[in-house]
């Protein structure tokens, strides 16, 4: 049975490790010692990953989570454009915002003007944003339930708030909370299509070859003033209808502690 679910899993080129051993515990064995050693199997092709550069994304989002110290950590969404010969392109920039409030650009490798974000990024070092999501998101579950919890949400269309994006609004109540240590991993890529999945080799590829001169920790600096909203109004709509505006997005300041 798990030869045939091995094999169904790389039909879709999911990476994978079954270890089958038929060894009997032994007769003198420490509990924790040998639940550890048997538990540690499961590590080990992590480690084989991490030797040659690559490791699973979603573990690699976590792991930044973590040792960057941020409340929401995103990798970088993309496609591919057949009118560009399968170029592929950043895709979420309703949502991602630099660090000077401007939407992402396109290019997978000139995504932002910011001066730290672009030198970040061309390293595929983690860099600090106003805002991302980019189809995963690892997030401080703190705000969802604390005292007036937050969730997913519509605009306040009452009170005058640009109809963002239900992510962008995601960002800015983290912003209002005081949860503001945002973060995009260049180095990890998703995209919602299996065609386009399995064109990231040469991408990857090319991210192992980058000599990283810059520390890989993020010096956090304060958010942008504003932030570049483009809004959604009306209804049976799939893109904003709304030109772009320039907004206040907190309402606990852009300074970071």
């Amino acid at each position: 049975m798990l030869r045939d679910f091995s094999n169904y899993m790389n039909v879709f080129d999911i990476k994978h490790t079954f270890v089958m051993e038929n060894q009997p515990r032994p007769k003198i064995f420490h509990r924790i010692e040998y639940l550890a050693e048997i538990r540690n199997k499961a590590l080990k092709p992590l480690k084989i990953e991490r030797r040659k550069g690559r490791t699973d994304d979603v573990l690699e989002l976590i792991y930044q989570y973590d040792f960057q110290e941020s409340d929401f950590t995103c990798p970088l969404d993309f496609q591919a454009v057949k009118k560009k010969n399968n170029e592929l392109e950043f895709r979420d920039s309703w949502v991602a915002r630099d660090l000077r409030g401007e939407k992402f650009r396109s290019a997978l490798d000139l995504l932002s003007y910011h001066p730290e974000t672009r030198r970040r990024n061309e390293q595929k070092l983690p860099f600090q944003v106003q805002c991302s999501w980019n189809g995963v998101a690892i997030l401080n579950p703190k705000p969802f339930y604390e005292k007036n919890p937050i969730s997913f949400r519509r605009s306040y269309s009452d009170l005058g708030e640009c109809s963002a994006s239900e992510c962008s609004l995601l960002c800015n109540d983290f912003w209002s909370r005081g949860y503001k240590r945002i973060v995009a991993v260049p180095e990890i890529l998703v995209s919602y299509r299996l065609e386009d999945a399995i064109l990231l080799d040469p991408v990857y590829d090319k991210a192992l070859k980058v000599n990283r001169t810059l520390e890989e920790k993020i010096k956090y600096v304060n958010g942008p003033p504003q932030v570049i909203c483009v809004g959604l109004d009306g209804n049976n709509r799939i893109n904003p209808d709304q030109p772009k505006l320039w907004v206040n997005y907190t309402t606990s300041g852009t300074e970071i502690e």
